[in-house]
Order: C-alpha cells, then sequence, then structure tokens
C-alpha cells in the first residue's frame, strides 16, 4: 500500500469516502500480478499432461470395412484427454482433428471414401453435459447413412509407479 500524508490503511480519515482513483489502480495491478503468476504456473504443467496423454495412446478405437468391389479399410482412433481425433483410409491419414474447443454435445466429421464406388462416411461423436470429458464418450461410423460400427471411449490415467 502506498503512504499518503501519514495514513497506511486504504480506509482512514484522510480517505473517508474511501479508496481513490490510484489506491484502485495498485489494487488492479496486484490482483493482475497474482493472475499471471498463477497462469505461469499452472500452463506447463497443463501442457506436460496433455503431452503424456498423447504418448499413452488412444483411449478409442474402431476398425471397419468400406465397399463391396472396391474395398477399403477405415481406422478410427480418438484420445479422449486431448479431444484428437485421427481418421485413416488405407494406412493414408484423411483427418487428424481437434475437438478440444467448443461446449457442443455432438460433433461429426464426413469424408468420402473410393473412387469407382464412392461412399459417404461420418464418424459422430456424442458426449454427456456434465464432466463430459471425463465421462465415457460414444462413437458411431455410418457409411451411406447405414451404422456399421460403434465404439465408447473411457478416460484411462496413467498407470503410477510405488
Amino acid at each position: 500500500m502506498v503512504e499518503v500524508q501519514g495514513c497506511v490503511s486504504l480506509f482512514c480519515e484522510q480517505h473517508p469516502g474511501g479508496p481513490n482513483a490510484i489506491d484502485w489502480l495498485i489494487i488492479v495491478d496486484s490482483v493482475l500480478g497474482i493472475l499471471a503468476i498463477l497462469v505461469l504456473i499452472t500452463v506447463p504443467f497443463a501442457l506436460l499432461a496433455r503431452r503424456k496423454a498423447n504418448r499413452a495412446g488412444p483411449t478409442m478405437t474402431m476398425r471397419f470395412r468400406v465397399g463391396v468391389d472396391e474395398t477399403h479399410s477405415v481406422d478410427v482412433a480418438f484420445t479422449q484427454p486431448t479431444e484428437r481425433l485421427v481418421v485413416r483410409v488405407d494406412d493414408h491419414q484423411v483427418i487428424d482433428q481437434s475437438f478440444a474447443a467448443g461446449f457442443r454435445l455432438a460433433r461429426s466429421v464426413e469424408f468420402s471414401v473410393g473412387s469407382n464406388e464412392l461412399h459417404t462416411v461420418t464418424i459422430s461423436k456424442t458426449r454427456q453435459r456434465l464432466y463430459g470429458g471425463l465421462n465415457p464418450q460414444q462413437f458411431t461410423a455410418t457409411v451411406d447413412g447405414t451404422q456399421v460400427a460403434a465404439a465408447e471411449s473411457r478416460y484411462r490415467r496413467a498407470a503410477t509407479s510405488r
């Protein structure tokens, strides 16, 4: 606090109406400084946790085949802590998307598979309203409007050694 004419407190006889504009600037500056320190402390830990979750591998995998004459293998992998969805068709990465930002309960991605025999594939993800990132998330795969696969993702914590 700043000493103003012998007054150390913000509320004293020299400040009968309470803190003035300079006192408020000091308070706001102190609060912003504390928030900046908290962010600088917590952000590296969050980044390390996400990196560790990516190394742990996907929490949901799904594989299905598309086509009759021209068949393709579709592999879907989802890592729940980072909300990352990776879709591969015949070992070629088609989609690498993060669902981390947003409040929608249902998300989907759509892509086409095949050249002579063209099919539309849709991967849909739904989650619960409360604590959606920690609860199971349901996935469905549809090919031309027909469901061909379903799976559930569960958040796994890494095993700790004792």
